[in-house]
């Protein structure tokens, strides 16, 4: 952890800024009126607040270049690629990038607040634990930031195994562009109805409530899986408590840890959740040999471990997929594979059943 992220960071988290003095109770993977009501109001907040950065931003953008326009006009630079002959203006590219970068920075701070407030109302943090222990701001700092941790990739979990470079770069790319195309998009068809009356000025507002969406709702999900993630780390160490007296061979051990890889897999991303299991996991049952990738393979190999093993596997697999919110599940192929075996019972009623649960902040095991 760096120097900035360690002082800068977690003064935030530990600031008094921005938060009620309402603190839920201790069991976590439960969520009461009262926390309901706090947590709605957060949310609120932190989404209103979103939103306003980003219309604001575009302001930021377009105005000065109404006001000046020939200074921005002297930023114009003719570039010669190929056979094209592109024409930017790099004044307004500077600015853009200042913009862009300020609001990032922006953001960071209002999301790290907003989750520390959700830790705060759920019950998995208190005042005391987050001015004193490391590690709870450590995870709140993680999941505001959207790190990827860097010890799960070295123990052999990948949520990218099996994708081609170009797929992995493409959905990045998509992803990081999605509200200038959205952008684009609606200038596009505000340009096709209005005609020769969109003016310039209307068509650069238009930035305002896109970008404005776009940040609420990143902020909307950034907190819904914040919950989810802080309820998720309750739910698996209190269901690995039910486990850990029980002794299995080391191959079935592997099984364990082969399952969550096949979630990652799934998921194609690195969710709170599934982190948090296949730490626990190796915290609980260490395995000898590297993770192995291959579903045929895995699927065959719990055919041959015990009905206790299975089990385990049967529940890493439930929680996984509801916990990690695993979308798409039933038409991916490692679930296809999975489900056609006939040791393994991965019932679809269940997952949708917990899900509700998940959703109402009820709780998973009875």
């Amino acid at each position: 952890m760096g120097f900035f992220h360690r002082h800068f960071y977690f003064r935030i988290i530990r600031g008094n800024s921005g938060t009620s003095s309402f603190s839920g109770d201790t069991r976590v993977d439960v969520v009461s009126s009262a926390e309901w009501k706090e947590l709605n109001r957060n949310a609120r907040r932190s989404v209103m607040q979103s939103a306003a950065l980003g219309g604001i931003m575009v302001l930021f953008l377009v105005i000065p270049q109404w006001l000046l326009p020939d200074f921005f006009a002297k930023g114009f630079f003719t570039w010669n690629l190929f056979d094209l002959e592109l024409n930017l203006n790099l004044y307004t590219i500077g600015w853009s990038l200042f913009l862009i970068m300020l609001e990032l920075m922006l953001l960071q701070l209002l999301h790290l607040a907003a989750i520390r407030n959700v830790a705060l109302n759920t019950g998995y943090a208190s005042w005391n634990a987050l001015r004193t222990d490391d590690d709870i701001a450590e995870r709140i700092s993680s999941i505001a930031m959207q790190q990827k941790p860097k010890d799960i990739r070295s123990m052999g979990f990948d949520p990218y195994s099996g994708m081609s470079k170009f797929r992995l770069y493409l959905i990045g790319v998509l992803s990081l562009i999605k509200a200038v195309i959205s952008n684009m998009i609606v200038r596009f068809l505000l340009l096709r109805v209005m005609g020769r009356y969109a003016v310039r000025e209307v068509l650069d507002l238009v930035g305002v409530p896109v970008y404005a969406f776009w940040n609420g709702f990143t902020t909307w999900r950034l907190l819904r899986s914040a919950r989810i993630a802080f309820m998720g780390e309750y739910v698996l160490r209190d269901w690995l408590r039910r486990w850990e007296n029980t002794s299995f061979q080391q191959q079935e051990i592997q099984l364990f840890h082969d399952a969550t890889q096949q979630l990652f897999m799934m998921r194609r991303s690195y969710h709170p959740n599934l982190v948090t299991l296949c730490k626990q996991l190796n915290t609980t049952w260490r395995r000898n040999e590297p993770i192995n990738t291959s579903t045929g393979s895995f699927v065959i190999r719990c055919n041959e471990c015990s009905d206790q093993a299975r089990r385990v596997i049967q529940d890493i697999l439930i929680l996984g997929i509801t916990l990690g919110e695993v979308r798409g599940y039933r038409s991916s192929r490692v679930y296809k594979e999975i489900v056609q075996s006939e040791n393994i019972r991965i019932e679809t009623d269940v997952i949708v059943r917990m899900r509700k649960r998940l959703r109402k902040g009820e709780p998973l095991l009875e």
